[in-house]
C-alpha cells in the first residue's frame, strides 16, 4: 500500500482543490491519503466523495496550529490529526476559533503594511466563507500581485518574517489539542519537528498523549534528521507517521509504504 498522510488544498494554502488532489493522486497510485490542511477539515468530504470515484481511500485528517509550553518559552508547532470523527462538535469549535484568529491577525498585518505604503488585497475567494483558512502565503501572493515582492520567498523574506507587520495571534495548548482529538477518536502527530527542538519537545508531548512523530518527509527521507527523529519515535513509544506536505503539483512523487509505517496504517485502517 503507498500513501500519504500530509496533504494540502485550495482550502488553506495548497494550489489544487481536494478533488484534483484525489485524482492526482490516484493516478500516481496512492491507495490511502488524508487531506491536511491548516486548521480547516472543510476539504475532507469532497476528497472523500472523489476518492470513492476512484479507489483511494481518504481518512480525516487536519493540520492543527497549537502552543507547546516548554519551560521559560513556548514553541508553535503543527500537529498532524488523523483518523477523527469529521463531525465532532468540539474539534469544530476548535477549529473556528483558530481561524477566528488567523483571520484576524491576516488583516490586521495587511493594515500595518498599507499603512506603510505597502497596500494590497486578497481576493473574494479567501474571504467568502468562514470554513477556509487565511494562511501567511495567501498574504505573500497579494503582495506580489501588488508588485511589492518577485516571489512568495521574497515577500516573506522582506514583509512577513519580520515582527514590524506580522502580527500574532492566540492558539491553543497542544494539550487541549490533543485532548479533543482524542475525544473525536483520532490521533495526534508532531508535523515535522524541528531537529533542534525535537529532544525537548517529544518527551513532552509524550506525556500529553501524543500519538506519533512525522518522520519520513520528501525533504528528509533517509536523511540524517529522519533517522533520528525515527529513533526519537521508537525512545518514547511513538508511532511512526509521514507524509509529503505538498501543496501543489507534486502530490504523488512521494510516498509512504506499509512497511515503512504499518503500526500507524493499521490504526487508521482499523
Amino acid at each position: 500500500m503507498r500513501f500519504d498522510l500530509h496533504l494540502h488544498t485550495t482550502l488553506s494554502d495548497g494550489r489544487v482543490t481536494p478533488e484534483a488532489l484525489v485524482f492526482k493522486a490516484a493516478a500516481r497510485g496512492l491507495d490511502l491519503l488524508a487531506v491536511t490542511d491548516h486548521d480547516t477539515t472543510a476539504g475532507v468530504a469532497a476528497a472523500q466523495a472523489e476518492g470513492e470515484a476512484w479507489g483511494v481511500r481518504v481518512v480525516t485528517g487536519v493540520e492543527l496550529s497549537v502552543d507547546l509550553p516548554l519551560g521559560d518559552d513556548t514553541l508553535s508547532i503543527h500537529l498532524i490529526c488523523l483518523g477523527f470523527d469529521l463531525d465532532d462538535a468540539d474539534l469544530q469549535a476548535l477549529l473556528a476559533r483558530i481561524r477566528a484568529a488567523r483571520g484576524a491577525a491576516a488583516r490586521e498585518t495587511l493594515e500595518r503594511l498599507s499603512l506603510a505604503g505597502y497596500a494590497a488585497a486578497l481576493p473574494a475567494h479567501l474571504l467568502e466563507t468562514s470554513d477556509r483558512t487565511l494562511c501567511r502565503p495567501h498574504l505573500a501572493d497579494a503582495l506580489v500581485r501588488a508588485g511589492h515582492a518577485r516571489s512568495r520567498n521574497d515577500a516573506f523574506d522582506r514583509f512577513l518574517a519580520s515582527d514590524t507587520y506580522r502580527t500574532p495571534y492566540a492558539l491553543p495548548t497542544a494539550e487541549e489539542a490533543i485532548r479533543i482529538v482524542h475525544r473525536a477518536g483520532g490521533l495526534a502527530v508532531w508535523a515535522h519537528p524541528p531537529p533542534g527542538e525535537i529532544d525537548r519537545g517529544a518527551p513532552v508531548l509524550t506525556d500529553l498523549g501524543l500519538d506519533g512523530l512525522e518522520v519520513f518527509r520528501a525533504s528528509f527521507r533517509s536523511s540524517p534528521a529522519s533517522l533520528y527523529a525515527e529513533e526519537v519515535a521508537r525512545h518514547h513509544g511513538l508511532l511512526v507517521g509521514g507524509g509529503s506536505d505538498a501543496h501543489g503539483l507534486t502530490i504523488g512523487e512521494f510516498a509512504l509504504t506499509d512497511e515503512l509505517a504499518s503500526p500507524l496504517l493499521r490504526r487508521l485502517t482499523r
